[in-house]
C-alpha cells in the first residue's frame, strides 16, 4: 500500500513540475481571421476528444510586416502536441474551412514561430 501511495506522490510531483507551454502561430492573414480560425479549431478538436484541454490565446498582436501572431498556452508539451496533431489532421475537423487558409499563409511569417515556458 506504501508503494503505491509513493509511486502516485512521485508521478504526480512529476506531471506539476511541467510548466506551462507557449507556442506562437504567425500567419499572413487579418487577425481577426486568424483568431477565429484558431478558436473553432480548439473547440473542434475539443469535441472531437482529439484533445483534453484546449489551448488558450494568451496575447496576438500585428506586426509590422502584417503576420498576425497568437500565443497559446497549454498545460504541457503532450498537450500542445496533442491539438498540434489535431489541427493537421483531416479527421473530426474542417480542415479547408479552418485549418488550409491559414496554413498557406504561414510561410512568410514563420520568423516569429517559437515554442516557451510561460
Amino acid at each position: 500500500m506504501k508503494a503505491v501511495l509513493i509511486l502516485a506522490l512521485v508521478a504526480a510531483a512529476f506531471v506539476a513540475s511541467e510548466a506551462a507551454v507557449c507556442h506562437t502561430s504567425s500567419y499572413k492573414v487579418p487577425l481577426s481571421l486568424a483568431t477565429s480560425n484558431k478558436k473553432a479549431m480548439y473547440a473542434a478538436c475539443k469535441q472531437a476528444n482529439k484533445i483534453a484541454v484546449s489551448p488558450v490565446i494568451t496575447s496576438s498582436k500585428v506586426m509590422p510586416d502584417g503576420c498576425s501572431v497568437i500565443v497559446q498556452k497549454v498545460p504541457s508539451t503532450a498537450a500542445w502536441e496533442a491539438y498540434s496533431n489535431c489541427e493537421k489532421s483531416k479527421t473530426g475537423l474542417d480542415n479547408k474551412k479552418y485549418y488550409e487558409p491559414l496554413s498557406s499563409a504561414g510561410a512568410p511569417c514563420t520568423k516569429y514561430k517559437m515554442s516557451m515556458t510561460c
